[in-house]
């Protein structure tokens, strides 16, 4: 039998009795009782995702320096960084709320980014999680 890195058994050919029927209970157990953090797996939801918000106000858009498009430094919320992060760029308010947008996103450091639109008439929430 041959332990993998992260203490999975696995059966090799040669192995013999109960070993294999034991490994895959063992290994079945491992994952059932496996935690993140102190938190069980099976209970992570949406809901315990930590989650922070940014606006962008529509008045602060400006030209971007090589002319395409508008743009807003962004500072992420205090303990976030852009690598241990997922965003998303929703229209905040107007006829198309909610609607999804997908802006030119360049880092400027590890906490904070250059957001590039086409339209800076839009007020853009940016969801962190």
């Amino acid at each position: 039998m041959r332990v993998t890195d992260n203490g999975y058994r696995v059966p090799q050919d040669g192995d013999s009795g109960n070993v294999w029927s034991d490994a895959i209970e063992f290994s079945l157990d491992r994952v059932a009782l496996h935690k993140h953090d102190g938190i069980d797996s099976e209970k992570i939801t949406i809901e315990n995702l930590q989650r922070s918000t940014t606006l962008l106000d529509p008045s602060n858009w400006a030209v971007n320096g090589s002319g395409s498009g508008y743009v807003q430094n962004v500072s992420m919320p205090a303990g976030l960084t852009l690598d241990k992060v997922k965003m998303k760029f929703s229209i905040a308010s107007g006829p198309n709320q909610y609607e999804e947008i997908h802006p030119t996103v360049k880092p400027t450091s590890i906490t904070s980014f250059r957001c590039i639109i086409n339209n800076p008439s839009y007020e853009i929430k940016i969801l962190y999680v």
